[in-house]
């Protein structure tokens, strides 16, 4: 039975909640291409450089500019300074700019640094980072210099125009009760129910805290929403759901080799990055589907299962990998192949620690060697 004081911590969960929501987004950003930190806005660009006007940066053919902490505006203007290459003869750049969910347009761009103005209206859409795309052929930055560049980017700048999006309020909404529910059962589950219902509106005063005070460029380093409840729902719900498939009078191989498809497939449309929720409902279920077969209970596992998973295994990566494999740096070979020297060394011995120092990348170097091993 829940006593008066949980029913206290709900009330000021609720409360924190809905301070969190009364959140508003931000209101306007200007950034210089080219300074520290301009990577957590855009992307596909080149080394800064810097001219009379201040720096700037090159486009490699296909860059993008997210606007993190406007995921709730209404309606958007956003302006980008610009210029392709300035050549002793003019000559226009073909861009294609892809706004939001907006359709692509094309612009004949002017050999000259111009300031191009977008008007984008977002009131319907959800919880989502307003991102804008630039696409161009590569061609000569100048007669004198042979490198293959797209536009030059010098200043970014974006103002919320009208209102808010209700359904990205929504979600949000959604994404808060799901998060501290999920924290809520698991804390209830593994240490204590009450010491679970203490904690709900200190989390909720954090996350309201957080809503109201985070500097803009937070977000670039929290994973997407869904991405942080799906996972841990999934890790929750996964262990009964394998108790409860382990015991439908499914064939045995049938229920592994569907399994293990249905995963596959799933975890393909995640990696395209099509469907993704269709995606990750495949890849959880035939998790499950496969972890529940019998198989995995018997002795002949060993000779019967393990030579033809690993060649199959093998042939997959290795068609996977031939995918694309002209256009791949050749030091992305280099690394593959020390991420997977260094994750040998690691089994081999436990006390080695590699020192990794990230300069420049997304992810840690970390996650490729749980992948090697």
């Amino acid at each position: 039975m829940l006593g008066w004081w949980h029913w206290g911590a709900l009330a000021l969960t609720l409360i924190g909640l809905s301070l969190a929501l009364a959140a508003p987004p931000r209101t306007s950003f200007k950034t210089t291409i080219g300074t520290p930190n301009d990577t957590r806005f855009v992307r596909g660009v080149n080394a800064p450089e810097r001219n009379e006007d201040g720096p700037f940066r090159w486009t490699n053919g296909a860059a993008g500019v997210r606007f993190t902490g406007f995921e709730a505006a209404g309606t958007l203007a956003i302006a980008l300074r610009a210029t392709p290459p300035q050549r002793s003869t003019p000559t226009p750049l073909e861009v294609t700019f892809s706004v939001d969910h907006l359709p692509p347009f094309h612009v004949s761009t002017a050999p000259a640094w111009r300031t191009y103005h977008f008007w984008v209206p977002r009131s319907t859409q959800g919880w989502t980072v307003p991102t804008v795309g630039i696409q161009s052929d590569p061609v000569r930055a100048s007669e004198y210099d042979d490198r293959k560049v797209g536009l030059a980017l010098s200043t970014i700048e974006i103002a919320q125009a009208t209102g808010i999006a209700p359904l990205a309020i929504v979600q949000r909404g959604i994404f808060f009760l799901m998060l501290l529910a999920l924290l809520a059962y698991i804390g209830a589950r593994t240490i204590d129910r009450n010491l679970a219902f203490t904690l709900l509106p200190l989390l909720a005063g954090l996350l309201a805290f957080g809503s109201w005070n985070a500097p803009l460029g937070v977000p670039f380093w929290l994973p997407q929403l869904w991405n942080v409840t799906g996972f841990g729902i999934a890790a929750v719900v996964t262990p009964p759901l394998v108790r409860w498939v382990s015991r439908w009078p499914v064939g045995v191989r049938w229920s592994l080799v569907a399994g293990i498809t249905a995963a596959l497939c799933g975890t393909t449309l995640l990696s395209l990055r099509l469907f993704i929720p269709v995606g990750f409902v495949l890849l959880i279920g035939g998790s499950i589907l496969s972890a529940a077969s019998p198989l995995w209970n018997r002795q002949t596992i060993q000779g019967k299962f393990v030579v033809p998973a690993l060649i199959g295994i093998i042939a997959v990566a290795t068609l996977v990998r031939f995918y694309h494999l002209g256009s791949l740096p050749f030091g992305l070979w280099r690394d593959e192949a020390r991420f997977g020297i260094l994750a040998q060394r690691i089994l081999a011995d436990p006390t080695f620690r590699p020192i990794y120092v990230p300069a420049g990348v997304d992810y840690p170097a970390l996650l490729f060697y749980l992948t090697a091993i």
